[in-house]
């Protein structure tokens, strides 16, 4: 039984070593490297209306394919600017590939995302990515008096509007929108969620507490089932479905995320979570 589990790894390991070499191996072109122009100047939350994060925070999470291969690591920081005359979270995240993946298919993205301070949703929404020799810039703007989103992406003539929910928020707002939430074994509740153009309702479910343990330490965590519809289509599965481990204490850091996809199971875990 050991030796089949062993067989079936390595021809897991194999096949995905041959699907990255077919797809994304590089090209001779070198993309420029990713700037950041944050927007606004810096500015302080006059009076926070949530105590899991604040200016100065810095996350960072290991990601591991398949349970043992280093896929890459991702960095989170916050920062309290003032954007459009609002007091806002200037959110920013950073994924860079191991160098066991950039060896077959080097990537790079950066998500900049601004949190109204106040009413906790999102103003604006940037992506810079970088796959192999493909590359990925796009801006989404949030009217949230309106309830208009509008999207647009290089190299393609124009933009595009849609309508959205109440209190919607980008993927990487959502997610520090949920520490903000009061946890409770037995709740559920939607997030209004909105990415390339297309609206989803994300629905959470808080399943418990348990103690979860990683390479840093054990910890007391939530844990929380996530799941992404699409808004206004029945559909048999959802686009997304994870489960996050989410600290017991005020901050509600993300300690454990566990993704099923379509190439295998993923899981990020807490590195440090500090700024506090």
């Amino acid at each position: 039984m050991f030796m089949k589990r062993s067989l079936r790894r390595i021809i897991w390991t194999v096949a995905i070593v041959v699907v990255l070499v077919v797809v994304c191996v590089r090209g001779k072109e070198e993309w420029p490297p990713i700037e950041l122009k944050e927007l606004g100047v810096p500015a302080i939350v006059s009076e926070p209306v949530t105590v899991a994060f604040k200016g100065g925070e810095r996350i960072s999470l290991m990601v591991k394919y398949l349970g043992f291969i280093p896929a890459g690591v991702v960095r989170m920081d916050v920062k309290e600017v003032q954007y459009l005359g609002r007091e806002t979270y200037y959110l920013a995240c950073e994924a860079k590939s191991s160098r066991f993946f950039s060896f077959f298919c080097q990537v790079h993205s950066v998500f900049e995302s601004y949190m109204d301070a106040n009413n906790l949703y999102s103003l604006r929404f940037e992506e810079h990515s970088r796959a192999g020799r493909h590359a990925d810039e796009r801006l989404t703007v949030y009217d949230q008096e309106s309830l208009i989103a509008e999207t647009s992406e290089e190299g393609k003539l124009g933009s595009r509007k849609v309508k959205i929910a109440e209190n919607t928020q980008d993927f990487l707002s959502a997610l520090y929108f949920l520490r903000t939430r009061k946890l409770e074994e037995g709740d559920t509740f939607t997030i209004n969620l909105n990415d390339r153009k297309k609206n989803y309702q994300v629905e959470v479910k808080v399943s418990g507490k348990e103690e979860v343990e990683i390479p840093q330490g054990r910890f007391s965590a939530y844990v929380v089932e996530v799941k992404a519809m699409r808004a206004g289509k029945r559909e048999a599965s959802p686009k997304a479905a994870f489960t996050i481990w989410l600290s017991d204490d005020e901050r509600k850091l993300p300690v454990l995320i566990r993704a099923r996809t379509s190439i295998g199971p993923i899981k990020a875990y807490l590195l440090e979570g500090e700024g506090r």
